[in-house]
């Protein structure tokens, strides 16, 4: 936790010296701690519940970031016209605190099964599989991400739309990865590799779709809830290859 404190201090201080210091300082360090979140909660996924359950409460996971989305994307959206950008930030300091402590008198104590090295976790990387798997993985996050974070001033600039509108399309963005996320958890154990390969191409048919379509606001609209939902659903699907490896017969 002094890491944290440390890096928040930092944060802080260069907010009140220039907006956009912070903004560049502050970035990096959310990306970080976002990543190391994400790559911790598959792992504590699957010791928390059985094997053959492990899809399902992937997807369980996943729906609350889909759930999260539909929440802050539109508020966001609102609180951008009406409050300074200091203001919205603050807003995931409680939520965080919140979430901290929900987490520390909740989750049961999970010793290290067996002591292993420093350097175990490369040692992983001479599979072949582990690799492809990873430069998949990244490639896929990397468009997926990409979209993203354009898509806010792709909507404002090339499809036109008011504030109203913009919030209405990233709940419904959101909604979408809500039931994405739980058809998912049914999907994966019947067509796993099927699904690794369609939901990639489907999302950059989407990104193709929008490119072509973006100044009609009601295809943009369809085109994000089929994003909406494949996206959330495509991280289940590559945690879930993990188990996959692990036992070649599922």
């Amino acid at each position: 936790m002094s890491g944290l404190e440390r890096d928040a201090g930092i944060a802080a201080a260069t907010c009140q010296a220039t907006p956009f210091a912070c903004t560049i300082l502050s970035w990096p360090r959310i990306s970080s701690l976002l990543s190391f979140a994400w790559s911790m909660s598959s792992a504590t996924v699957m010791r928390l519940v059985p094997e053959d359950a492990v899809p399902r409460a992937l997807a369980l996971l996943n729906g609350g970031n889909a759930l999260a989305t539909t929440i802050a994307a539109p508020l966001v959206a609102s609180l951008a016209s009406t409050s300074v950008g200091a203001v919205r930030f603050f807003c995931i300091v409680p939520l965080a605190a919140v979430t901290l402590a929900w987490q520390f008198f909740t989750l049961p104590k999970m010793p290290s099964r067996e002591r292993t090295s420093g350097g175990a976790t490369f040692k992983v990387l001479r599979r072949p599989q582990v690799r492809l798997g990873m430069a998949a993985v990244a490639l896929l996050f990397m468009g997926q991400f990409a979209l993203f974070t354009y898509l806010r001033p792709f909507l404002e600039t090339v499809t036109a739309v008011d504030v109203s509108t913009l919030s209405l399309s990233l709940m419904l963005l959101g909604l979408a990865g809500v039931a994405g996320s739980y058809v998912i958890g049914f999907a994966l154990k019947k067509s796993l590799y099927a699904l690794l390969v369609v939901m990639p191409l489907t999302m950059a048919a989407v990104a193709a779709g929008l490119i072509i379509f973006g100044s009609s606001p009601v295809i943009v609209a369809a085109l994000l809830v089929l994003w909406g939902a494949i996206g959330t659903a495509a991280p289940v699907a590559w945690c879930s290859i993990a188990l996959a490896i692990k036992q070649p017969s599922s």
